[in-house]
C-alpha cells in the first residue's frame, strides 16, 4: 500500500497519453473535449458525493475554482495544440512539467527543502531521476 502512488503516476502517464491521441484522433475543440472529459468525471464521482462531508471553509471553494479556471484553462489549450500539431508535440514537453513542478514546489515548501537536505541520499535519488527524464527526452524524435 507504501508505493501505491507509483501504480497511480503509471495509469496518470497512460490516461493523459490517451486523451492527447484521442483529442489528436477527433480533433474536436478544446472546449469540447474537455466538456466530454469533466462530464465523464462529474458522473463518476456523483455516487461518492453522498458519502463525503462538505467542506465547510470557504477558501476551499475559492481555491477550488481558481485552480478549475487554471486547469480548465491549461487544458483547453492542450487538446487544441494536440488536435492542430498532433499529440506528439505535446509528448515532447509534458516531462519537463515535472523538472518544474519540483522546483516550484522546492521553491515553496520548507519541510520538503529541509528533508532533502537532511537526507542527501534522498535529494540525490531525486536529482538522478531528474537527470533520467532529461537523457530519454533527448532520444525523442524531432517533429516533422
Amino acid at each position: 500500500m507504501e508505493y501505491l502512488w507509483a501504480f497511480y503516476a503509471l495509469a496518470s502517464a497512460l490516461f493523459t497519453a490517451l486523451l492527447l491521441l484521442v483529442s489528436e484522433y477527433y480533433k474536436q475543440s478544446g472546449i469540447g473535449f474537455l466538456a466530454v472529459i469533466r462530464l465523464g468525471t462529474a458522473l463518476t464521482m456523483l455516487p461518492f458525493m453522498f458519502f463525503v462531508a462538505w467542506p465547510t471553509e470557504p477558501l476551499f471553494y475559492v481555491y477550488g475554482a481558481l485552480a478549475y479556471v487554471l486547469f480548465a484553462t491549461s487544458d483547453i489549450l492542450i487538446f487544441r495544440v494536440s488536435a492542430t500539431y498532433g499529440a506528439g508535440v505535446l509528448s515532447r514537453f509534458m516531462p519537463l512539467a515535472a523538472i518544474v513542478s519540483f522546483v516550484v514546489w522546492l521553491g515553496i515548501d520548507a519541510a520538503t527543502r529541509q528533508n532533502y537536505i537532511d537526507n542527501p541520499w534522498l535529494a540525490l535519488a531525486v536529482v538522478a531521476c531528474l537527470c533520467a527524464i532529461v537523457y530519454c527526452m533527448s532520444f525523442y524524435a524531432p517533429v516533422r
